[in-house]
């Protein structure tokens, strides 16, 4: 009975209490754990961010009821487009986070993003209704976008928030250059 709870309380110190996915303190640990382990190795890691376009106005048309169904659905969904050995987690709201080592380079990088972004998009069944939401996606790659954590995520987002600009539901990947054309990013909070 001890060790179940401690368990239990393991489980929800790392998981998100709605989706079940690792949350933003697992997250971090997994992303350092994953960025050592490819300077060793000389891989590659991609961060991913990923944010649901419109979600607000699923909490305000349907409920926030609804629209925590479909964050789980949708968490659900990124967790089924991932390999043993990725990671998909729940930064916070409507923001999710993938860990992808690349150790075969970036040829499974573009496929696997355009993969979530097809599984969000299908529409989700609420009740008697369908609800269809879309997301951007942002990506920054270990070594070449940062060589740390908090580099990786603040590109990532950055890279997300540029897809939103240009009209939502697409995929970019960071570049240094671009980045500093649309100026100083968002601050990824308590990262």
């Amino acid at each position: 009975d001890h060790r179940a709870r401690e368990e239990r309380l393991s489980h929800f110190a790392y998981h998100d209490t709605l989706t079940g996915l690792p949350n933003r303190r697992l997250l971090r640990e997994q992303l350092d754990r994953e960025i050592a382990r490819a300077r060793r190795l000389r891989h590659s890691v991609a961060v991913v961010f990923i944010d649901l376009d419109e979600f607000k106005a699923v909490n305000d048309t349907l409920g926030h009821s609804a629209g925590d169904r479909v964050l789980k659905e949708v968490g659900a969904r990124i967790q089924s487009c991932i390999r043993e050995g990725d990671m998909a987690a729940r930064l916070g709201g409507d923001e999710f986070v993938m860990v992808l080592p690349l150790q075969a380079g970036q040829d499974y990088l573009e496929p696997m993003i355009q993969r979530v972004l097809d599984s969000v998009s299908r529409p989700i069944r609420i009740g008697n209704r369908r609800v269809s939401i879309g997301c951007s996606i942002g990506a920054a790659v270990f070594p070449r976008d940062g060589r740390d954590s908090e580099t990786l995520m603040r590109g990532a987002d950055t890279a997300m928030y540029r897809v939103k600009a240009q009209g939502r539901g697409n995929l970019e990947l960071f570049e240094k250059q671009a980045a500093q054309e649309s100026g100083p990013p968002r601050k990824v909070e308590n990262f």
